[in-house]
């Protein structure tokens, strides 16, 4: 068990790289003369949408595997908010629209679908989803 703790600790938080990748390299370019490859915001929002559709996959999963049948639809509103980022959906901006279905996706799982998480998935969830959030306010 220790040895798939460590490498789903690993997946997770390298899983957080593209979240990064576009503020990396503008630093980059800041720093040295020659030109990088372009990469939008846009990027890190679509693996954002595809991160939420993968946790409310999951989150789908474990409804039925449970028998809480009344909850089917819960985690397709993570899924559905994520997909209006570009929709100038409530006048919000697209990384806060992201963030509150990052935040969302996470409280279904910790206080909804918490049994059968150990406290350590539900850490590395925490920071997860922190450090994604955190890389659209940089």
């Amino acid at each position: 068990m220790c040895q798939l703790k460590k490498t789903i600790q690993i997946v997770t938080y390298c899983g957080l790289i593209p979240f990064y990748t576009p503020r990396l390299l503008d630093l980059l370019k800041s720093i040295y003369s020659f030109q990088f490859i372009e990469i939008s915001d846009g990027f890190s929002y679509l693996y954002c949408v595809a991160i939420i559709a993968f946790l409310s996959g999951m989150q789908w999963q474990k409804i039925i595997t449970e028998g809480k049948e009344k909850l089917i639809l819960l985690p397709i509103f993570p899924f559905f908010l994520g997909l209006l980022y570009s929709s100038d959906f409530l006048f919000l901006n697209p990384s806060i629209i992201l963030i509150i279905a990052l935040t969302l996706s996470l409280l279904i799982d910790l206080f909804i679908l918490e049994k059968g998480y150990s406290s350590w998935f539900k850490n590395l969830r925490i920071n997860a989803t922190f450090l994604a959030c955190i890389s659209f306010f940089l």
